[in-house]
């Protein structure tokens, strides 16, 4: 068994090579041979080893860093005298945006002129090449009294004022952080405009540029932020390209395994923490492993992805049932098929719900396969850790409203068919969680009973507007083991002044409603032996409930 160190949470190269590192320097191969001014914007789920990487990077190229015993017994080595001449040969400059996040415009911009006044500071060199409005423009910087002009194009001036007998290379980690920020608390649009100019103009037409590499979580649309930028090339989950640079592969996890003795099958292991799909590659979630390592193989839940919430508050507040149907699919085990739009915009999430699906699988929670028509993909789980994940920040979203034990009680509710405390329980939800001016028609109600479905029945596959019997049933609850309840679901909605037991016989009439349209017949003639009728009947934040087996 080995003694090195985990580099669990490391982020700087030269520590994580004092513990077990899993070489990624065949990365460097790839970037000594980009042609000049060329700008990567690659994205990956959080905690895949992008900062790791662009902190290798630095201790490369950077003269000040540069440390052949850091390298000699790496891949990029092996590769021959060209790319070992490589070593210490460009300035770097590194800004990382993770903690560029605020809530509200100013705020960013005085983290980010804080930061940017760092790099500065950093290169006294720099005032011996700059001109006398320039050396002006630097005091405001280091001085972080720019105006935000002045600091949008800071960047563009310290790679001119760096430039030498070779060109700098210029590191932007996490590049989107302060945008999914805005976009949460309301400025989105003028964080947008500002970072469209900070980014541009470094990025645009520079000579002064050797290479550039742009890390986050999603790619945002080019034509949004990094329109006219015309070296940038990006690389999503969906571009071949970069693909086992992120992530561990297969056999990386297999020598990680037996060094520190776990002897899991790597097929459970895979089960776990595989399956994330990155071009052409299948890659295992690192931080995952490294924590599954740690803790001498115990397989629990690891990874989080809180940066990335704000996308399970779109999915309870602006999908359609159509979208909740998808990802009912997608939580109960299946693939399901959509358009996606890779290249993202926060601005359209609530509009067309592909940029929502496609930000699912660039965050981690999904991954994909690409089907025969252009933009047409298969979604699922890559393993079980994101199902967990994914359920757990839906259940926080979606069951805030009394406490942990929210969702177990109402699972537990409907499995004993005690009509009473689901009415309850729904009953609390809404009012908690919504004004019923949230609510103005009956496909809205549809939608809330939908989604619950779809967290309360995991094991099951949740279908809304379900051709049956004689009709069409709102929701139909089927699941894969066939002795489990299955359920049929119909929703009322009343907007005139209904007493609760007028509400209560709207519900029983729902259930009679099932059974003289035959809407179980499905489950039927699929072999169900245990299917619960279930009515709802809401008016406003007013609910009442009857369940009855068939």
């Amino acid at each position: 068994m080995g003694n090195l160190q985990l580099p669990i949470g490391v982020e700087n190269y030269k520590v994580a090579c004092s513990c077990y590192y899993v070489d990624k320097t065949a990365f460097l191969e790839k970037l000594i041979d980009l042609p000049e001014t060329s700008a990567l914007l690659i994205s990956r789920p959080r905690r895949f080893g992008k900062s790791l990487a662009l902190s290798m990077v630095d201790y490369f190229f950077s003269p000040a860093k540069a440390d052949k015993t850091l390298f000699e017994d790496k891949t990029i080595w092996n590769r021959g005298a060209k790319y070992q001449a490589e070593l210490g040969s460009s300035p770097v400059i590194r800004i990382s945006m993770k903690d560029v996040i605020a809530t509200s415009f100013d705020e960013i911009l005085d983290l980010l002129a804080a930061d940017i006044a760092s790099l500065y500071l950093e290169m006294p060199c720099i005032l011996e090449k700059a001109q006398p409005e320039e050396k002006e423009d630097i005091a405001a910087l280091r001085e972080i009294r720019a105006s935000s002009v002045l600091l949008s194009r800071s960047l563009r001036l310290l790679l001119k004022l760096s430039c030498g007998d070779k060109k700098p290379i210029l590191l932007i980690d996490e590049y989107d952080a302060p945008l999914i920020q805005a976009n949460q608390s309301g400025f989105y649009e003028e964080a947008k405009t500002f970072f469209k100019s900070f980014y541009g103009s470094a990025l645009k037409g520079n000579d002064d540029l050797r290479f550039a590499i742009i890390t986050g979580t999603s790619e945002i649309s080019k034509d949004s932020l990094f329109s006219g930028v015309n070296n940038l090339r990006v690389y999503t989950p969906f571009d071949a390209g970069f693909d086992e640079d992120f992530g561990f592969t297969q056999p990386e996890v297999e020598h990680l395994l037996a060094y520190y003795g776990i002897t899991s099958p790597i097929e459970r292991v895979s089960d776990y923490y595989g399956g994330y799909h990155f071009g052409r590659s299948v890659i295992f979630n690192p931080w995952s492993i490294l924590k599954f390592v740690e803790s001498g193989g115990s397989f629990k839940t690891y990874w989080n992805n809180a940066g990335s919430n704000f996308l399970i508050g779109d999915i309870v507040e602006f999908v359609d049932e159509g979208a909740i149907e998808i990802i009912s699919r997608v939580l109960s085990g299946e693939k399901a098929y959509v358009e996606l739009e890779p290249s993202a915009s926060f601005a359209d999430i609530q509009s067309r719900q592909s940029v929502l699906y496609s930000l699912l699988v660039q965050s981690g929670y999904f991954t994909y396969e690409e089907g025969e028509e252009l933009n047409e993909y298969s979604i699922f789980l890559p393993n079980l850790e994101s199902k967990s994940v994914f359920r757990t920040e839906i259940k926080e979203r979606y069951g805030k409203v009394v406490s942990d034990s929210f969702v177990p009680s109402l699972k537990r509710a409907f499995l004993e068919g005690n009509s009473d405390r689901i009415g309850d329980y729904f009953g609390r939800y809404i009012l908690s969680c919504f004004s019923y001016f949230d609510f103005p028609d009956y496909r809205n109600y549809q939608a809330l009973v939908l989604g619950a479905a779809a967290v309360l029945f995991d094991y099951a596959t949740v279908r809304s507007e379900v051709n049956a019997g004689l009709g069409r049933c709102d929701i139909l609850v089927s699941p894969r083991d066939k002795s489990l309840p299955a359920f049929v679901i119909e929703v009322k909605h009343h907007e005139m002044n209904y007493s609760s037991s007028r509400l209560k016989a709207s519900a029983e009439s729902a259930i009679k409603q099932i059974r003289r349209k035959g809407y179980a017949e499905e489950l039927v003639r699929n072999g169900y032996s245990d299917i619960r009728c279930c009515g709802f009947a809401f008016k406003q934040t007013l609910v009442q409930v009857a369940i009855e087996k068939l």
